[in-house]
Formats: C-alpha cells, structure tokens, sequence
C-alpha cells in the first residue's frame, strides 16, 4: 500500500507550505498532496512479496486517464530524482502522468533483470496501486528505462507486452535479444540446468515474443557511447553475439528485432535513435539530445536510423 504520511518526504517539486493531508476510499492511509502549483506529487512505497519499491508520481491537473502513464526507470546509480527532473516539466506540461520509480539497493541489490529476483511484480503492484490511486482507465505504462533501467524495461516488455502501450530503451549494457541464438539471460534459449536461475521466465518470454515484437520500440545510443567502462557487462558470449561496446550492442539488438518480427510475418515498428555527441551520461543526453523531448514525442528526430 501507500506508504504513511510521516514518511512521504517532500521532493524538489513539492513545496511544503503548499501540502495537505488527503484521504480518499482508494488509499490506504493519509499522504502529502501539493494543494497548489502545476501538478500534485504524490510519494508512494508499495510492498510486494519480492521487495518494496518506492515512487514520485507527477500528476498534471488535467490529464487524460486513459492515456497510459509514461515510467521512466533509473540505472545503477539509482538516481530517481535525475529522472524526475529531466522528465517532470515536460511530462506535466504534455498533460502526462509520469511515474519515477526507485528500487533501494537494500531491497533490489540487482534490479536490472527478470531472474531470481522478480522486480516486474513490484512494478505490476506499484502500477496497480497508482491506477486506483488515480482512477487511471488504461491498464498500460508507456515504458523508458536508461542503462540499468533499460536492462529492465525491454526485459519487463518482453514478458508483460500486454501491459506496455510503448517501449523506450536508452543505452542498456545488454540485451535479453529476440531469439534463441543465445542462452538465457542473454538471449531466449534455455539456460543449461546448472545455470538456470528462473526456469519459467525464458519460456514464458518465448511463449510472448510474437506480442512484444508488435510493439512500438524506439532504441536510443549516445552516439560516442563506445567506451568499454566498468559499468558495461563483459563476457565473451555478448562480445560475441551483441558487440563490445553500448553503441554495436544497441545496433545489434535493432536488426535482430527486425530479424525475429519478419521471420514472424511482423512488420517491426522499431527504430533506433543516435545521441549526437552523446556518449554514457544521463544528464548529457538529457541536456544535449533533449532525450526526454524525444520521448514524450514519441516519433523519430534527424538522427534516426530507420
């Protein structure tokens, strides 16, 4: 459920003067809600079975609810405030609801895949909770994660399609790709049996993979994001199969989506997105590339590879 009022601690964008207590039939208890200004902001922690997961919602004052939320999601270095900031003035003033959700290194020491840990049930319960706080009527998120956040968004996609209107991926160390070419976590073969972490996620991904590769799926790089730096996964396997460096490795993952939807009679709607001088750094493709714009636009800019 929500967290309670004593802990909800107001952000940069919740001013404390203008807070109130509210208590509506649809929250479990009193929280801190912005009576004035562009936006309510809501501070939600949802418990789930597999780790609480915390959130900043922005709410404009007028938006439409069945229009999905757009839920950006943070990489390693947890920085959910980052997000909130670059996304939130134009989120509110585009009339979105806008989802920045935190995974707490004590709770989620990995949070960037589907295996052991199951951080897809703590972002279906944050959804849900965020649904009936709202009244929301659609039963979608339109999706973005960064790096480890992006680790995460097309892994979330690729098992839940039906709960995604449309997926953003920005500079993810590795994919999970399309196909069976390659072994699970990396790819969607069977792992074998002593390495096999979660039996059920790479079949139940198969058995969704022709509805994950009919979505929308816009794929973004810095442009000199080439670096081979401590952050990036390394193993001889994805050198391999995806490239050595964030830049091959989203490239790669654009042709084999494409491969894997033609095989299937799909016709991909998937493009990849070039960050111009952009290399590893969320704040400068945020500053320099206008990535949130590119975003809440949700339709190609020059740089776009078709």
């Amino acid at each position: 459920g929500l967290c309670p009022s004593d802990c909800c601690v107001p952000g940069p964008r919740c001013r404390p003067d203008s807070q109130r207590f509210l208590n509506t039939p649809s929250l479990h208890g009193p929280f801190l809600v912005p009576t004035s200004g562009p936006e309510r902001c809501l501070d939600l922690t949802v418990k789930s079975l597999d780790g609480d997961i915390s959130a900043r919602v922005l709410v404009p004052n007028s938006f439409e609810r069945k229009r999905p939320p757009l839920v950006v999601l943070h990489g390693i270095g947890r920085d959910a405030d980052a997000m909130e900031q670059a996304f939130g003035d134009d989120a509110v003033a585009a009339g979105r609801v806008l989802i920045c959700p935190r995974f707490a290194e004590e709770d989620w020491p990995v949070f960037q895949r589907i295996d052991r840990a199951r951080p897809d049930r703590a972002l279906l319960a944050l959804f849900a909770e965020v649904r009936a706080t709202l009244s929301l009527q659609s039963g979608q998120v339109e999706l973005f994660g960064f790096s480890g956040g992006a680790q995460l968004a097309h892994r979330f996609a690729m098992l839940l399609p039906h709960c995604v209107a449309r997926l953003h991926i920005a500079s993810p160390g590795w994919f999970c790709l399309p196909d069976t070419g390659a072994a699970f976590p990396a790819g969607l073969a069977d792992a074998p049996v002593k390495r096999r972490r979660s039996p059920g996620v790479a079949s139940a991904m198969r058995a969704q993979i022709a509805n994950y590769l009919r979505l929308p799926v816009q794929v973004y790089v810095g442009s000199k994001d080439t670096m081979n730096d401590q952050a990036l996964r390394n193993d001889p396997v994805i050198d391999a199969t995806q490239g050595v460096n964030r830049r091959e490795r989203a490239e790669t993952y654009v042709h084999h989506f494409k491969k894997a939807a033609t095989a299937r009679g799909i016709s991909p709607n998937i493009g990849l997105t070039l960050l111009k001088n952009c290399s590893h750094d969320f704040i400068q493709c945020a500053k320099q590339a206008a990535l949130p714009q590119l975003v809440l636009a949700s339709h190609p800019n020059p740089e776009t590879k078709p």
